[in-house]
């Protein structure tokens, strides 16, 4: 099952750090969590098992950004939407992004030095 999801930039918040993929993982879990916290915790720490690896079963792509530059600083974000592609292949694990997308409907990424916000 996939998901396309849009949110909106507002305020000040206009840049992005070059490396959010790590904290767009993050929030994944955190959104799984908000809906069920035992399985988010065994998503995220043993996932499912075969042939020696761990598998998660959900993948997300890139963030889409409709205009933005390049700086020093980051991802300087010119347009006024993000978009993002988040994929399961268990339909419950769907279900309980998606009940925990609904409970708090906010894009949160943080980095050590940085946290960003969008609704």
């Amino acid at each position: 099952m996939r998901f396309q999801i849009t949110f909106a930039i507002r305020g000040r918040q206009r840049r992005l750090s070059y490396h959010y993929q790590y904290p767009l993982s993050a929030w994944i879990y955190r959104v799984l969590q908000r809906a069920d916290d035992e399985y988010s915790s065994f998503l995220h720490e043993l996932g499912y098992a075969a042939l020696g690896k761990k598998f998660k079963f959900f993948t997300f792509s890139s963030l889409d950004l409709a205009s933005f530059r390049l700086t020093p600083e980051g991802i300087l974000l010119q347009g006024e939407q993000i978009r993002l592609v988040v994929s399961f292949c268990l339909d419950a694990a769907a279900e309980k992004f998606i009940t925990g997308l609904f409970q708090n409907q906010e894009l949160t990424l943080a980095t050590a030095t940085r946290r960003y916000n969008w609704p």
